[in-house]
């Protein structure tokens, strides 16, 4: 391998070394991922993944690829995420091709080379790759991680917590653009403790939003240069770039392990606007919304098999932290309710 650039990132407890035979290649995705993975100094030897990113295709003949079992490395309800792809055994390791880039993935315990081929488009099998791994990593170090907006102020961070279309980016955005919040996560909260305190760290991700967050925010279409008028469906997402969405979109400076002020369950399509604390327990609610990285559609990936994992204690201690319902797009009707900082609760 002709290694042009080695780079050593770290997510909480998890450390990631890319050899790189492209130097573009690993600054592309080191940008997608800053600023949630932090750069490192070289690990020496600890890492806990290893990949090693060849420019170009594979360099001999893999028999029968076009026939290997159907998988995804990411399946969505949007086109533009879903990522089909063949998995198989090649010379006695797992391997995966994908359909979209053509590159191919060869999996040896903690290590896996990737061929990326020609196409740009396989920045995208890698990003993927990077992200499942690290996610069930984190599963395994028994990180609670939920399907939640996070944003912040003044050094606490407020989670957004809801399942598809219950309105968690509109409310958040119009939190950021128009209430002095900043931006730390679009769907995902890794949340730990520290120091016997309860905190949250935010995840990368490619940015994707409802038309009708668009609509109801005319300032957010503007600064993302999207036009609302392409589609009729209120109810689409569509994928944002991710580097614009950073660069005009207010971000916290701090992303890992922000002290958590207080939980908001959201139903921005709610005819009946207002708001009110959460008085009886919410731990259903945060139950239903856990994300689970191991299934039948994560068995494309074999570096991380699952472990035992108990985040009780964690949900337990989310439970005691002040909550807030809220209805409508409408945040004058409810913003008294969201404090912005000033935590009521001890993490416990």
């Amino acid at each position: 391998m002709n290694i042009e650039k080695t780079v050593c990132y770290q997510y909480l407890d998890t450390n990631l070394v890319i050899n790189s035979e492209s130097v573009s290649a690993v600054d592309k995705i080191g940008q997608f991922l800053s600023p949630y993975f932090e750069s490192i100094q070289e690990s020496n030897g600890s890492a806990d993944f290893v990949i090693n990113l060849y420019d170009g295709g594979y360099p001999g003949a893999i028999p029968w690829i076009e026939k290997g079992t159907p998988c995804f490395i990411r399946k969505s309800a949007k086109p533009f995420f879903t990522r089909p792809a063949f998995q198989f055994t090649h010379n006695g390791c797992h391997a995966v091709k994908s359909k979209k880039s053509g590159a191919i993935f060869l999996f040896y315990d903690n290590k896996v080379d990737i061929f990326r081929g020609t196409s740009d488009d396989a920045f995208m099998d890698v990003v993927e790759l990077i992200r499942d791994t690290v996610f069930k990593q984190q599963k395994n170090d028994q990180v609670l991680i939920l399907h939640s907006t996070v944003v912040s102020k003044a050094g606490q961070a407020t989670l957004i917590i809801g399942k598809k279309g219950a309105g968690k980016s509109t409310l958040a955005l119009d939190l950021v653009l128009n209430h002095g919040f900043q931006f730390v996560s679009g769907d995902k909260a890794f949340v730990t403790k520290d120091k016997g305190h309860l905190v949250v760290s935010g995840w990368p991700d490619y940015p994707h939003l409802g038309v009708g967050t668009f609509q109801g925010q005319p300032e957010l279409a503007n600064l993302l240069e999207f036009d609302v008028n392409q589609y009729a469906d209120s109810q689409e997402k569509v994928a944002i770039n991710p580097m614009r969405f950073k660069k005009v979109i207010p971000h916290g400076a701090q992303v890992h392990r922000l002290p958590i002020c207080q939980l908001v369950f959201p139903q921005v399509a709610c005819a009946a606007e207002g708001g009110e604390v959460r008085t009886q327990s919410c731990l259903d609610l945060l139950r239903e919304n856990i994300e689970e990285p191991f299934g039948a559609k994560a068995q494309w990936n074999p570096s991380v098999i699952a472990s035992a994992a108990d985040v009780s204690d964690l949900l337990e201690g989310l439970d005691q932290i002040n909550a807030v319902d809220v209805r409508g797009r409408s945040t004058s009707a409810y913003i008294g309710l969201l404090n912005g900082g000033e935590c009521h609760h001890e993490n416990a």
